[in-house]
């Protein structure tokens, strides 16, 4: 079976100033030489600067702002989320020129930045401390059948990503078409055929009902920015616009979810439709006894739904 597998990893390159670069890095280390090219990008046809590596285009994640997405960054789990909420800022008119192709203008860099895009991991690369992510990535749409995803820890897997292709979206609910005769790449936030927003919260609540696992359903938040759905062993969280994202490993990246259970109790919305306050008794193996788990940090935290960061209230 053919496997495309959406990630860049580092290989052994040698070029102009770089050699024996190897799989094995730590951030800071030079990846690749990015280049000049004469290819405009777009992004819901704003312009927006590209970057030419290996012959596949990369825009900065963080630039997204501008184009109508919530941007924030996360220290405390070196973290950035990138959520498609808003429209693009009024006024708002780049130009971006086409350069010579080939020239080397920089190199990206090796980062343990992590960055989520509308609730999913994506591979990035790191330029003067920004972070690039492949423009063809963003909005290409799964082949169930020949494609594998890459999850952040960098394994391979079958996983729920393969089923936003057949609603003719990527995992990031974008889309991109590249036009060889104008060089252009237009990349563009689209939900597809997904199906209304009601329509796809009760499809999502059903998931709970139906499973043979115990994935019970403990609570349900229906908020201006969208519906937060928690189980004993998923969360998912569906926007507006029919858009949905599980969040299990968001969740898993805060410590709240351990060996497929989600670590959360009493949870209630806050004073504001932003948050969702909760109780979490977070766990850390035991290897002095050699088995079980050892609750260690309990505590009262908060969701926030435009941004999906997570902090400790108490």
């Amino acid at each position: 079976m053919k496997k495309t597998i959406l990630c860049f990893a580092a290989t052994v390159l040698i070029t102009k100033g770089i050699t024996n670069i190897t799989a094995i890095s730590a951030p800071g280390d030079i990846i690749r030489p990015i280049y000049s090219t004469d290819i405009l990008t777009y992004m819901d046809g704003i312009p927006i600067q590209g970057y030419s590596l290996n012959g596949r285009m990369m825009i900065e994640l963080e630039a997204l702002e501008s184009y109508g997405f919530s941007v924030s960054y996360d220290e405390s789990v070196r973290t950035l989320f990138v959520n498609k909420t808003n429209k693009p800022y009024e006024n708002f008119h780049p130009h971006y020129s086409r350069d010579v192709e080939g020239n080397i203008v920089g190199y990206t860099y090796e980062t343990d930045i992590k960055a989520y895009v509308n609730g999913n991991y994506i591979p990035t690369e790191s330029v003067n401390g920004r972070l690039l992510a492949v423009a063809e990535n963003l909005g290409r749409v799964i082949d169930a059948e020949n494609d594998y995803d890459i999850d952040t820890y960098g394994q391979e897997s079958k996983s729920v990503f393969e089923l936003y292709g057949q609603y003719g979206t990527s995992p990031y609910f974008m889309t991109h078409h590249w036009n060889s005769v104008a060089r252009t790449l237009h990349v563009y936030n689209n939900v597809g055929s997904l199906p209304p927003y009601e329509e796809q919260v009760s499809k999502l609540k059903k998931t709970f009902s139906e499973s043979t696992k115990a994935k019970t359903l403990k609570y349900e938040f229906k908020t201006k920015y969208g519906t937060l759905l928690i189980g004993d062993e998923a969360t998912y969280f569906i926007w507006p616009d029919g858009k949905y994202t599980s969040l299990n490993d968001v969740f898993n990246l805060y410590g709240l979810a351990f060996e497929g259970n989600i670590r959360i109790q009493n949870a209630s919305l806050g004073e504001t439709e932003q948050y969702v306050e909760f109780d979490s008794f977070k766990s850390h193996y035991n290897s002095l006894i050699g088995h079980g788990y050892d609750i260690y940090d309990e505590g009262r935290y908060r969701f926030d739904l435009k941004n999906f960061i997570i902090e400790k209230i108490y």
